[in-house]
């Protein structure tokens, strides 16, 4: 479904992976703990490119390729699944619900409110650090980390360097890159 919603014109021929816990399945256990199949998503570096915010993903799946990124055996299953209409009708469910909540507009604007402020905190103390992080923004370790992980794909910090703190990869009085890597020293 985020797939989908976000354009990801590099799926589903590219970057799917997948996991499982190693047990026999078991529904009655927890989600994850179940030992059923569960897709990763990742690298999401090609979703609503190129003006691309427009495009019916959906269509797409269901429409005749010739190769890359859409290989006739990365859509099967999918064209599949749309042949049953109780599955239809349980994406579309599924779909509106996360509209409903996981897309909405209010929430991807706070992300990018800590993004800007995580910024912020980096260029007034000139420290590039989660926990400096954690302790400015007043936030948790694992949403200071993933501030780090994401401002490192942004190319503004580099990667990290034990218990010290990250270098600082921009001028940070000017521009900070937007989706764009900065090119490397």
């Amino acid at each position: 479904i985020a797939n989908i919603f976000l354009a990801n014109t590099d799926w589903p021929g590219n970057n799917i992976d997948y996991w499982r816990v190693r047990r026999e399945p078991d529904a009655a256990a927890p989600t994850g703990h179940d030992g059923r199949w569960r897709w990763i998503m990742y690298d999401l570096d090609f979703c609503a490119q190129q003006g691309n915010v427009n495009l019916d993903m959906i269509q797409q799946l269901k429409s005749p390729t010739s190769g890359w990124p859409r290989p006739e055996w990365s859509l099967r299953m999918i064209r599949g699944l749309w042949e049953s209409p109780e599955f239809v009708a349980a994406f579309c469910t599924r779909f509106a619900d996360h509209l409903n909540t996981t897309f909405q507009a209010g929430r991807a604007h706070d992300m990018v409110d800590v993004m800007e402020a995580a910024i912020e905190v980096i260029r007034q103390t000139r420290r590039a650090s989660t926990s400096s992080l954690q302790r400015r923004l007043r936030i948790g370790y694992t949403r200071a980390a993933r501030l780090m992980d994401l401002l490192e794909e942004r190319g503004v910090i580099g990667p990290p360097q034990g218990s010290d703190p990250r270098e600082i990869l921009i001028d940070l009085d000017g521009e900070i890159p937007q989706n764009e890597m900065v090119e490397e020293r």
